[in-house]
């Protein structure tokens, strides 16, 4: 599966219910399989791949943006919890 709306509001409710880390966006991957995003951030991108069960934490600040196979996820918010499933 990949990185959707759908996925994106699943990984809202999850965030919610998760202990988040003040200042920094975590991705999880509960997916079986690896996926890679691109990380924008103040005029800077870089790709970050996340293997299957990984977590990755502080992969960017606030307001960051996000983008994933099929979707881009812009302006994400401090201690945000993105969850690939």
């Amino acid at each position: 599966m990949t990185l959707r709306s759908t996925t994106a509001l699943a990984a809202l409710a999850i965030a919610l219910a998760l202990p988040l880390s003040a200042g920094a966006v975590t991705l999880v991957n509960n997916d079986s399989k690896d996926h890679t995003v691109e990380v924008i951030q103040g005029g800077a991108s870089q790709s970050v791949t996340i293997r299957a069960g990984q977590t990755l934490q502080n992969i960017c600040g606030d307001g960051c943006t996000i983008k994933g196979e099929y979707d881009t996820l812009e302006n994400i918010p401090a201690a945000e919890t993105l969850v690939f499933s």
